[in-house]
This record gives C-alpha cells, sequence and structure tokens, in this order.
C-alpha cells in the first residue's frame, strides 16, 4: 500500500505512486459535510435550548418584557435558518450570526435592566453564556475545520 505524502490528507491508495482518485476527495468531503452538519445541529440545539430557558422562565418573571421578546427572536432565528432543526429554513447563515450577537447582546443589556430581581437577572445572564459559549464553539470549531 503506497501513501502519498505531499497531500494535505494522506490517503491509500491500491498501487505505489498512484494519486488517490476522485472517490478519496468525495469520501473526504461527505466526511466534512458529516462535520459541518453535526456543528450546525449542535448549535440550533443550543439555538432552541436558550428560546426555551428564556420563554419557560415567563412564568415567575416579575417584568416578562425581557424574556419574552429575547426567547421569541431567539425561537425564530432558531427555527428559520438553514439548518438540520429548521422548521422554514428563510433566513441565511450571516443574518443568523448576526441574529445570534444580538440575542447575546439583549440577554445581557436585559440581565443588567432588571437587576433588583436576582432570578431574572441570573435567568437572562445564564441564557446569554449559554448562547455566547454556542456562538464562540461552532465558529471556533468551523474555523479549525478550514
Amino acid at each position: 500500500m503506497g501513501m502519498i505524502s505531499s497531500a494535505p490528507y494522506e490517503f491509500d491508495c491500491e498501487e505505489p505512486g498512484r494519486k488517490p482518485g476522485l472517490f478519496a476527495f468525495a469520501s473526504y468531503s461527505r466526511e466534512m459535510a458529516q462535520r459541518r452538519e453535526r456543528l450546525g445541529l449542535f448549535h440550533q440545539f443550543g439555538d432552541y435550548f436558550v428560546a426555551a430557558l428564556l420563554l419557560l422562565s415567563l412564568a415567575r418573571a416579575e417584568v416578562p418584557a425581557w424574556p419574552l421578546v429575547v426567547g421569541v427572536v431567539g425561537l425564530a432565528n432558531a427555527a428559520m435558518t438553514r439548518g438540520p432543526l429548521a422548521a422554514f429554513r428563510r433566513v441565511s447563515l450571516g443574518l443568523h450570526a448576526v441574529a445570534d450577537i444580538g440575542v447575546v447582546v439583549a440577554c445581557l443589556v436585559g440581565a443588567v435592566a432588571v437587576r433588583s430581581n436576582t432570578t431574572d437577572a441570573f435567568v437572562l445572564g445564564s441564557a446569554a453564556l449559554i448562547q455566547a459559549v454556542v456562538v464562540w464553539l461552532a465558529r471556533s470549531v468551523d474555523r479549525a475545520s478550514q
């Protein structure tokens, strides 16, 4: 079995000196597509989780406007983007990324705005932290795979 070392990825070839064929590159691109799909699944599940956390916190929130607005925006963001768990697939990934940052900022602003109620501030701060970690992990893993 010959190995080609000049390529960035090594493939097994049946004959020494033979370059990898189309099937080797097709399997590599299929593997990368599966990684991106898993990453999108993780990211979109995180978006849904944060939206559910905010909407479920409405039951005991003193100021329900912050969790309601941010939760609905987060839920729409998760449901309308182009991803494996999307319901509508209307929003581009670029707009989805901007909306992700908007949800984080809105949660932080809401946590500061309702700081007199520590429970509401903690829920909004936790949602901001979870959303920020999901966005950061998705972007860092995506950049590392490129």
